[in-house]
């Protein structure tokens, strides 16, 4: 996970200056293409595919995050990635948020709250019990980590407060069981040639 590896790299081995805020910019990397990826995950499972053969959806789709990517990288405005601003806490660093953040978290919730509604219609119209399985365990996958990341790395480092990002743990197990269920049950028929 481009996003949790980083952040571990840094509690690990405690870095200093320049390789802590590189990892700090590695990690942003994978959080901020997380919600893209995941509504285009969300979108091949089959109403919304002709989407993905429109150039103005990838336009809309990946402007923003690009965007952000930008502005965290090359200033201070979205993510702080400065060694001197890091605070340590019990589980590692963590360093503030910049003034756009929110925006940031506004258009995370929105992609992500997409993707739940494409997979929930999904849900409700499969007549397929395996499908139906499927899509509901993607449902509670991507609401439940994600919703509680949202608010313990989102929400309130905005304000100050920094908890243990638990959200990102959950992420990588619950990316785990999937795979283990994909694999088990072949839920998964979603295909490259699908989405290209």
């Amino acid at each position: 996970n481009i996003w949790f590896l980083p952040k571990f790299l840094t509690n690990a081995f405690h870095p200093t200056n320049e390789i802590f805020e590189n990892l700090s910019r590695i990690s942003a990397l994978g959080y901020i293409f997380v919600p893209s990826t995941l509504l285009i995950f969300a979108l091949s499972f089959g109403f919304y595919i002709n989407l993905l053969h429109r150039l103005s959806f990838w336009l809309l789709l990946y402007i923003p995050p690009l965007i952000f990517l930008f502005l965290s990288w090359s200033s201070d405005l979205v993510g702080v990635h400065s060694y001197e601003t890091a605070m340590r806490y019990a589980w590692g660093y963590e360093t503030p948020t910049g003034p756009l953040w929110g925006f940031y978290m506004f258009w995370y919730d929105l992609m992500v709250l997409a993707s739940v509604l494409v997979l929930t219609r999904y849900y409700k119209t499969m007549i397929d019990q395996t499908k139906r399985k499927q899509a509901l365990y993607f449902i509670f996958a991507i609401t439940i980590p994600l919703a509680i990341n949202t608010f313990t790395v989102g929400v309130l480092p905005i304000f100050g407060i920094f908890l243990f990002p638990i959200g990102l743990l959950l992420i990588d197990i619950v990316t785990v069981v999937g795979i283990a269920l994909i694999i088990r049950y072949n839920w998964l028929e979603v295909s490259p040639s699908i989405i290209l």
